[in-house]
């Protein structure tokens, strides 16, 4: 695939938060608000892209030669934490007053889960550097994405009214799948006959 099909791909047809359900808790928690979402989504592109580079990098440099490939899982979980951990420290330090804004060990540990996958997902395609870069880049705007439409959604809900036992959650969930359901039209067969 080229890069911008698999640009198009991870923020369209492979969206973590619509298809592989990863960041979905940090992004139903963050869509309070447009504002925090898109702090959010955005700490999140960088992490995303920063993983999935140093991912493909540490499979090709060190599990692969060293036919280590059997912790790969291990490798990319810790990777994660420390850079999730770095990023968590960092945006405390230039903006704590959006970081307290966040579920702060939640918000973590889903970002975690959310990397690890793009990590695996990113070496199960055999990507190169670039494009896992454009893939981790990507998937990080497809999140922002995610967080843009579900605080829309969100929004424009709590102005109608909606039976007592939707409220809150339920109906978060349901926006959220229809949601799903249309990004579904971009699918991966026509991506690859616009882009090759």
């Amino acid at each position: 695939m080229s890069w911008i099909a698999i640009f198009v791909s991870y923020v369209l047809v492979n969206n973590l938060v619509f298809t592989y359900f990863l960041g979905l808790s940090p992004v139903m928690d963050t869509t309070r608000g447009l504002r925090e979402g898109a702090l959010f989504a955005s700490v999140f592109t960088v992490l995303l892209a920063v993983t999935t580079v140093l991912a493909r990098i540490v499979h090709l440099v060190v599990l692969e030669p060293l036919k280590l490939g059997f912790l790969q899982t291990l490798a990319f979980v810790l990777l994660a934490v420390a850079v999730v951990r770095l990023a968590d420290y960092l945006l405390q330090r230039v903006a704590p007053l959006q970081r307290q804004r966040f579920e702060p060990n939640r918000t973590v540990m889903m970002a975690q889960c959310a990397t690890v996958g793009m990590m695996l997902i990113v070496v199960r395609n055999d990507y190169s550097v670039r494009e896992s870069l454009v893939a981790g880049v990507a998937a990080g705007i497809g999140i922002l994405l995610a967080t843009v439409l579900v605080a829309g959604v969100r929004e424009q809900l709590d102005r109608e009214w909606i039976p007592k036992p939707f409220r809150g959650a339920p109906i978060a969930f349901i926006s959220a799948g229809l949601i799903a359901m249309a990004l579904l039209a971009f699918d991966r067969a026509l991506l690859i006959n616009l882009f090759g």
